[in-house]
This record gives structure tokens, C-alpha cells and sequence, in this order.
């Protein structure tokens, strides 16, 4: 069985393991189904919940401060980044979801192909949701090249509410906010308060590693254009061509 990108949160003292997995009788990757589990330890063991949400892939668990409501964000297997609220318990989905945005919208100017996928969420000190997101981005990715993305690669950029409503509408920034040949994100913050992402580098199997590998950078917030960026100056020195 193929997983993807599980993340766990702690919710009332329970941890729920959101992912993505492929059904055993279907047989074909790339056919992705949205799970829940949840455990009274982060080491878990963890049980099933619901196994079978629905298609998708990438899920990630956001907090709506103004209502107080669980919306999971995720790629829904068709295309477009989805939004679901949440059941109290999390065993499944309290609406039909809501269409965030897509890579084919016509204000998406950066992604040149491929999927929308990878959110991760960020609520500015003004109440600015930004949903962070990869898809495939200029570049000469061999990697990409052999899946049939001549000059692509693979990179992320900003969505945003500029009223923090998780409905929308988004607006695109359209500026990648880490070097290309990286993507799929996640913010954190360190024990000193310092806001980090971390993110896959370099996604490109024809490597010395021969895999991608955890890379992490501090993150900047400009309050004048109430956004956020990673600082990679220091890795862009050592690696001019990322």
C-alpha cells in the first residue's frame, strides 16, 4: 500500500494522522484516498477513523479562528485545491467542500503544469490567510522531463484571503517564495519563537542522495506587503543553480 504526506495533529488531548493512501483492491498508483486516524499518544498506536474519505491527496488540518471550526485542505483528486469542514469527532466531512483555486485559474501565472497540491496555511498579523502551494514551476527538472514536464520544475507560491475567509475568492501572488526544485511545505515554529519551513530538496531522483532530503529555512514576515517569504540567501550562495 502507497501513502502520502501524513501530518498529525493534537486536538483535545487526541492526536489525528491525516494522509492519503491507495486501496489495496484498486491496485493502480495514483488513485488516492483521504484517511483520518487518531491515537492518545503521537507514537501512537493509531486507529482507523474513516479510511475512505473521498479522493484527494496532501491534507492538511486548518483552524478557523473566527468560528472556531476544522476545515481539511487538500488536493481533491480531480484537480483543484478543496476545503472541507470538519465533524466534531473527525470522522468525515460536515459539507460538500468548497473549491479553493486552481493551477488553471486565470490568475495563476507561475505553474506551467502538473498538479495543485501541498497546502499549508498562514494567517498574517493582519488576519491575511495565506495557503501555501506547490505545483510544477519553470525550470529543466529531469525528473520532470521523463514524466513527460519539459522545463518544469517543481516549486511554491502564495494564495491568499485578504479577509482570512476560508471560502475565498483567492488571489494568487505568483511569486515562488523558495528556490525551484523544492515544494510541498510546512511551517513551524522554533523553540525560540522563529517561524521555519521545511520543505523536500532536491526533488529530482538523479542525484548523489538518489532522493529528495529535508531542507529548512527561516522565514521572514514584510509587513509591507503582508506576506512571507523563506530566506535562502545563504543556500543560494552555495548553490547558484538549485
Amino acid at each position: 500500500m502507497h501513502y502520502w504526506a501524513p501530518e498529525v495533529y493534537e486536538v483535545g488531548g487526541t492526536f489525528y494522522l491525516f494522509s492519503a493512501w491507495q486501496k489495496k483492491q484498486e491496485g493502480v498508483r495514483g488513485s488516492q484516498h483521504l484517511c483520518v486516524l487518531k491515537a492518545t499518544d503521537p507514537l501512537g498506536p493509531f486507529t482507523v477513523v474513516n479510511d475512505d474519505m473521498g479522493p484527494g491527496n496532501d491534507p492538511t488540518l486548518y483552524l478557523d479562528a473566527k468560528s472556531g471550526k476544522y476545515y481539511l485542505i487538500h488536493n481533491n483528486g480531480f484537480g483543484n485545491m478543496t476545503a472541507h469542514e470538519m465533524l466534531p469527532d473527525f470522522s468525515g466531512f460536515a459539507d460538500e467542500g468548497t473549491r479553493l483555486f486552481d493551477r488553471t485559474d486565470p490568475g495563476v501565472t507561475w505553474s506551467k503544469g502538473g498538479p495543485t497540491e501541498g497546502a499549508e496555511t498562514w494567517v498574517t498579523p493582519t488576519g491575511k490567510l495565506l495557503v501555501l502551494w506547490s505545483s510544477f514551476c519553470e525550470g529543466d527538472s529531469a525528473k520532470f522531463a521523463q514524466m513527460g514536464y519539459e522545463n518544469m520544475d517543481y516549486g511554491t507560491a502564495i494564495a491568499y484571503n485578504e479577509a482570512g475567509d476560508i471560502h475565498g475568492p483567492f488571489r494568487q501572488e505568483n511569486e515562488l517564495i523558495t528556490p525551484p526544485n523544492m515544494g510541498h511545505v510546512n511551517l513551524f515554529e522554533r523553540l525560540d519563537g522563529q517561524l521555519m519551513l521545511a520543505t523536500h530538496y532536491p526533488d529530482d531522483d538523479a542525484n548523489d542522495l538518489g532522493c529528495s532530503c529535508p531542507i529548512f529555512f527561516e522565514v521572514r514576515y514584510d509587513p509591507g506587503k503582508d506576506t512571507i517569504r523563506a530566506d535562502c540567501e545563504a543556500f543560494l550562495r552555495e548553490h547558484p543553480d538549485p
